[in-house]
């Protein structure tokens, strides 16, 4: 502790604001980076760089300023041109807004990370089946990156769940799911998802 420096020479805690999120986690950022001529080419990277300033400033004007740039590029509305379903989904991530739900989870655009080491979660044992699940189940089949299909009837969330959390791990990383043992496919669910090499 120095007395002479400016706070004692204390360097105060970042801020958390942009790491507790609330997000889509079965659904992945799109892939496919072609831009639409209404699309702001750089809106990713302007994006992250006000998410790491505001994690480093001290400053409460200019936490505020960065709050004000940040929604100002997640509010912007589509162009007469229309814009990327990537972009769409970026501009739904608003970690600021306490009731906000982003449309996708990115580990990389959210947290800065490529992987997690360690992931932890409870799985819901939520069969979709019948109309007010339509537009979950043709989520789940526009995403390519699943290892099982979502074929027709019905559906159990748990199983895309378990691939999802093994999608989000480093090489060799912990993963931890509360499980029911009731569950008749949940052996055959990890064997794929394991020789699938995730």
């Amino acid at each position: 502790i120095d007395d002479v420096s400016p706070n004692r020479g204390v360097v105060p805690l970042p801020n958390l604001d942009f790491k507790f999120i609330c997000a889509d986690s079965l659904t992945p950022l799109d892939e496919v980076h072609q831009q639409t001529l209404g699309d702001d080419p750089n809106l990713e990277q302007k994006l992250a760089t006000l998410r790491q300033k505001y994690f480093t400033t001290s400053s409460e004007d200019r936490k505020n300023r960065l709050r004000e740039d940040y929604e100002k590029l997640v509010g912007s509305g589509p162009t007469l041109f229309g814009e990327s379903k990537r972009n769409k989904q970026l501009k739904t991530f608003h970690p600021l807004a306490s009731n906000n739900q982003a449309s996708f989870f990115d580990v990389h655009t959210m947290f800065g990370l490529d992987n997690f080491p360690i992931v932890i979660g409870n799985p819901p044992y939520k069969v979709l089946e019948g109309k007010d699940s339509e537009d979950i189940k043709n989520n789940l089949r526009s995403i390519k990156s699943y290892v099982y299909a979502v074929d027709s009837g019905k559906l159990n969330l748990y199983r895309h769940f378990i691939e999802r959390s093994a999608q989000l791990l480093l090489g060799r990383g912990e993963c931890a799911q509360w499980r029911a043992e009731r569950v008749g496919y949940q052996q055959r669910c990890h064997r794929r998802v394991q020789g699938a090499g995730l």
